[in-house]
């Protein structure tokens, strides 16, 4: 028999109407049993009385639903006699059960071949890094069994129908059952505990899934073999009291079940959250029972259908979310972090349209005019924002693990005295003010898209944002030079982030680049943040390399010749140290005598190193030459001044002035520079006195 085509503008169409429209001459048949129930009046201000005419009228048909529980042998086996197949109905039943257990065993085999893929390294790793691998991996298992079994189904039970063969609906009913299982399967997660979703042990987790399984079996069973039953004949009385046992049956498990969870959690709970979680499951669970049943009496199924799907489509958003947040990686860059967030902000944009569909189109809420008009502006608005944030987060995304975070110095930790912050590279500093510019952008081009796709005239938002532009560059010229200057400093590397440079009037490492200022660090902890229109000459200390020259005082009577192979030591010493090899390109050598002083000779030592930590080298220099100096007893300059005995009023014939001192022993000792100063002042007043 052809089977006509269903057409039901507000998509709500109930089992009655399925069956009027598939089997009509069946349908005529059983007349009485299928006749629509008409609903009672409107309440017309007397709300009780309307509401005892609807529980009147739900009584009445759950009467009739149970006068025909004995029936529904009777009537289960003649509807089935009906439904044929191409080689017959029990040949058919029997090759769609072959089919299914044969697309397990395929089912297995993939398993086990893609096993190194899904799960290698699963058990190694001291994080929940796999989880998203596993959950993925569960949605190809659900799309490979699909495939495996409507091939074999069709290859072995032949042609078939989709509507009114029995064959067909066991294997809409294995494919079902293995999809609404993977919510089971990925929350409770019986054999890997690490990526569970819930804080239960292993026992309870396998109790759980088995349980869920049957329920899972008992709940796609009857939406799915009762309407092939009632397209083929079976009368409505016995198929409403099938569903409603077949539905008493799975809400007592479910409640079964969520006690068993609650138990099992009452450890993390406790006592009142265990008793909580027992309360909400079992209303939930009663809830479901109760609505699905008053959808069978009146034979209008739109409002359950969304609210399970309402209850579906936010389970499937927590479940994913859960997943995604098993393996966040603690670093911004993290991939899944990413992943995580656009999840949220897709879920943000389509569970809209979602609930919209199901509650407002398929119910009849709504006219389907109007519903298509709010779908589209929904469906390109928010695609067009969803685009945009995609966009932004790629380049986020892109940017955090290309260029990576410019290390610090904690001022706070003892082992970072030396430590120098690294110069960024040149992409890393031109990032923070490219990545401000390109999320202006994105948001600007994201939003008027948006505001296009939903019927807005954006002509008059484009023409005040140029004017409102026009007005700010002429009002902030100061602003606007600030940009533009450090737009030709970063062009020019001039600086980046990690160097350390000379403004003229601040100095500092570079430590924050923005759109208009720049913010340095200077070596004794104070933050200047200076505008780019108020930088004039520059000066990079961290480019290529640093020569460092620096003075040593030491005794006049020194060999020169010594004092250089010392230092020549000293410095080889340091190229061969595994850490001061790497800063130092050239060694440290002298240089020659830079000055001849009364009591010194003062020496020039220098070297070149990298631009990081010259400083730190160069105090590890000094320390090594003063150690060698004592070594080898090469002695430093000293201030000290050497006053010698003569006879009183006799002065030697170089003084200016006759200089009397006090008579001391023959060998003058060696006095410091206060002494001789207060010598000197004595010999002056004495001189003085004679004039």
């Amino acid at each position: 028999m052809p089977i006509p085509a269903i057409h039901d503008p507000a998509g709500s169409s109930s089992l009655l109407q399925l069956a009027q429209a598939v089997a009509p001459e069946r349908t005529a048949e059983h007349g009485p049993a299928l006749s629509p129930v008409a609903p009672p009046m409107g309440f017309e201000g007397d709300l009780f009385g309307w509401l005892d005419r609807w529980l009147e009228l739900i009584g009445q048909e759950l009467k009739v639903a149970i006068a025909a529980v004995p029936d529904i042998p009777t009537a289960v086996a003649t509807a089935a006699s009906n439904a044929t197949g191409a080689l017959g109905g029990t040949t058919a039943i029997f090759l769609a059960l072959v089919s299914t257990v044969l697309a397990g065993a395929l089912l297995v085999v993939f398993r086990s071949w893609t096993g190194g893929t899904r799960e290698g390294g699963l058990d190694q790793v001291a994080c929940r890094a796999g989880a998203t691998r596993l959950l993925v991996w569960d949605v190809i298992d659900r799309l490979v069994f699909a495939a495996l079994l409507i091939s074999l189904g069709r290859m072995l039970v032949g042609g078939w129908n989709m509507e009114t063969n029995l064959a067909s609906s066991v294997i809409r009913c294995a494919i079902r059952w293995y999809a609404v299982m993977i919510i089971a399967q990925v929350v409770l997660r019986p054999h890997r505990p690490r990526y569970r979703l819930l804080p239960i042990t292993n026992q309870v987790a396998r109790t759980a899934m088995i349980l869920t399984g049957i329920i899972a079996a008992i709940s796609v069973i009857g939406p799915t073999v009762i309407p092939v039953l009632v397209r083929n004949g079976m009368p409505w009385p016995p198929a409403m009291g099938m569903a409603l046992i077949l539905l008493t049956a799975s809400a007592t498990l479910a409640a079964v079940t969520v006690h068993v969870l609650a138990n099992g959690m009452q450890r993390v709970l406790g006592a009142a959250g265990r008793n909580l979680f027992a309360l909400v499951g079992t209303v939930l669970a009663v809830g479901f029972d109760v609505l699905w049943a008053i959808s069978i009496v009146l034979r209008q199924f739109g409002v359950f259908t969304a609210v399970l799907t309402t209850f579906g489509v936010i389970g499937a958003y927590a479940m994913i979310d859960a997943t995604l947040g098993l393996e966040t990686g603690r670093d911004a860059g993290s991939r899944t972090r990413m992943v995580r967030r656009t999840f949220r902000i897709g879920a943000l944009f389509l569970m809209p349209y979602v609930l919209g569909e199901v509650w407002f189109a398929r119910s009849g809420a709504l006219p389907m005019d109007f519903w298509v008009s709010v779908r589209l502006a929904i469906l390109y608005g928010g695609g067009t924002a969803f685009a945009g944030f995609v966009a932004w987060e790629l380049t986020d995304y892109w940017a955090a693990r290309s260029i990576g975070q410019t290390p610090r110095i904690d001022p706070f930790n003892p082992s970072d005295d030396d430590a120098e912050m690294a110069p960024a590279s040149r992409l890393a500093t031109f990032f923070p003010m490219a990545r401000v510019l390109m999320a202006i952008m994105i948001t600007l081009i994201a939003g008027l898209l948006a505001l296009s796709n939903l019927g807005v005239n954006i002509a008059p938002l484009l023409a005040g944002a140029g004017v409102f532009g026009l007005a700010i560059s002429f009002g902030s010229q100061s602003l606007i030079r600030d940009i533009l200057s450090g737009v030709f400093f970063l062009g020019d590397d001039a600086f980046r982030v990690g160097e350390y440079i000379d403004t003229g009037r601040l100095k500092g490492t570079v430590e924050q680049i923005s759109l208009r200022s720049l913010r340095l660090r200077h070596q004794n902890g104070q933050v200047h943040t200076i505008p780019y229109g108020q930088l004039q000459a520059i000066t990079n200390f961290s480019r290529d390399w640093a020569t460092m020259k620096f003075n040593l005082r030491i005794d006049p009577n020194v060999d020169l010749e010594h004092v250089r192979k010392t230092v020549k030591k000293v410095g080889l010493a340091m190229m061969e140290d595994p850490e001061l090899g790497r800063e130092l390109i050239q060694p440290v050598k002298l240089q020659g005598v830079a000055d001849i002083q009364d009591n010194a000779l003062v020496i020039r030592i220098k070297f070149t190193a990298r631009p990081g930590r010259p400083t730190w080298v160069q105090r590890e220099a000094l320390k090594r030459i003063h150690l060698a100096f004592r070594e080898q007893g090469i002695a430093f300059a000293s201030n000290a001044v050497t006053v010698r005995d003569v006879e009183y009023g006799q002065v030697p014939p170089s003084a200016g002035f006759p200089i009397a001192v006090a008579r001391t022993p023959a060998a003058a000792p060696v006095l410091g520079a206060a002494a001789a100063a207060g010598l000197a002042a004595t010999a002056a007043a004495a001189a003085a006195e004679r004039g």
